[in-house]
């Protein structure tokens, strides 16, 4: 698959990686969810599931701006691109078309599996973090609080 880097206007190639089968069987013994996914999202726009190894892809593209967060609502954590960060009347937003990603880790960087009452966590979180920013011109612009 290809994708383009946003920012650079680069394309570059995306590979699917594939588990031995002996992984496999040991990710979903100790994972009751079966294959990891994590919630990822643009302020503005609505939520999707992807699958666990497509984080580094979109991670890649942050580089060292890459800032990982509790979101103690959830018991989850979300990562974001800092570059997009700004503080708007004293409180941390990320706005625009920047992606935040919410998952479920193990405390040793493992992403682990969501089941529904996580979802549904995080869909709370999503409501009460959501914010529109009308800047000086009146345009208004999509933002996410991330305190």
């Amino acid at each position: 698959m290809r994708a383009r880097n946003v920012k650079t206007g680069e394309i570059f190639e995306i590979e699917m990686v594939e588990e031995k089968p002996e992984e496999k069987k040991e990710a979903a013994a100790s994972d009751a969810g079966g294959q990891a996914f994590c919630v990822i999202f643009i302020p503005g726009a609505a939520y999707e599931l992807i699958p666990a190894e497509a984080v580094g892809t979109v991670t890649s593209l942050w580089g060292e701006a890459e800032t990982i967060r509790e979101m103690p609502e959830t018991g989850m954590v979300m990562l974001f691109d800092s570059r997009c960060l700004r503080r708007i009347d004293g409180e941390a937003m990320v706005l625009g078309g920047s992606p935040v990603m919410i998952m479920k880790t193990d405390g040793e960087g493992k992403i682990l599996g969501l089941h529904a009452a996580d979802i549904f966590a995080v869909q709370e979180a999503l409501k009460k973090r959501k914010a529109m920013i009308v800047n000086a011109c009146g345009a208004a612009i999509p933002a996410f609080s991330v305190e």
